[in-house]
């Protein structure tokens, strides 16, 4: 009953403050095209506040920094991680980082609009990070394994893993990358096969993963970052 009712609220723009971030709300993409931005906003638009309308908005030591969190609107969920960064490259922006705990739980709790409205209980969001050198297949750590890529993320404030993560799979492909888990409180109680992510994981915690996996979880998502222009 709680997830049919999440997936018929209505994605509003609201604004809260931290210390270091600051954050406004994000709307679904449908399609397999561009995110627009609710009420004709587009890369001009926004809340006046520094970021295009429907990105979430955060304060960090570098300024201020907009976040989009979106989904293709498919069934079967097909998005590699690579596919993800094109798509923030069409909004001018790039595979985000978490600048810390706030930044990684807001993004988390942005995705659950998504999931529910994917009719889903369970999301993996792709970020902005990619795997140190000599650590692609053997942990160096939770925080020296990865770093960030998205040009204004520092610091590792913002890792929060799984248990046991990054772990030592040697994925395929060049690199490793980073997935969030999005958990709606249902899937606690599901009986879908996937036990083992309950165990390990909780909502928001990130997972090591494997960079051309188009779905596992099947509702895939993704969070783009840009400068905001304040």
């Amino acid at each position: 009953m709680n997830f049919l009712i999440l997936s018929l609220l209505p994605l509003l723009v609201v604004s809260r403050d931290f210390d270091d971030s600051s954050c406004s709300s994000s709307e679904e993409s449908g399609g397999g095209g561009p995110h627009r931005p609710p009420g004709g906003g587009g890369g001009g638009g926004g809340d006046g506040r520094g970021c295009p309308s429907g990105w979430l908005r955060f304060r960090r030591p570098s300024g201020v920094w907009c976040v989009l969190v979106g989904h293709r609107a498919q069934a079967d969920g097909m998005l590699t991680q690579a596919a993800a960064e094109a798509i923030c490259q069409s909004h001018g922006a790039t595979l985000t980082g978490f600048q810390n705990y706030e930044e990684r739980m807001a993004v988390a709790n942005e995705g659950l609009k998504h999931i529910a409205t994917l009719k889903k209980l369970v999301g993996g969001l792709w970020v902005g990070a990619t795997n140190n050198a000599g650590c692609k297949e053997k942990s160096c750590g939770p925080l020296g394994t990865f770093r960030w890529t998205d040009g204004s993320t520092s610091g590792t404030s913002g890792f929060g893993w799984g248990t046991g993560e990054p772990d030592n799979l040697n994925w395929p492909g060049a690199t490793a990358c980073i997935q969030q888990l999005i958990m709606h409180p249902s899937f606690a109680t599901s009986n879908d096969g996937l036990a083992a992510w309950r165990t390990n994981f909780k909502h928001g915690d990130l997972d090591k993963y494997q960079c051309t996996t188009p779905a596992g979880p099947a509702a895939r998502l993704y969070a783009c970052g840009k400068r905001g222009s304040r």
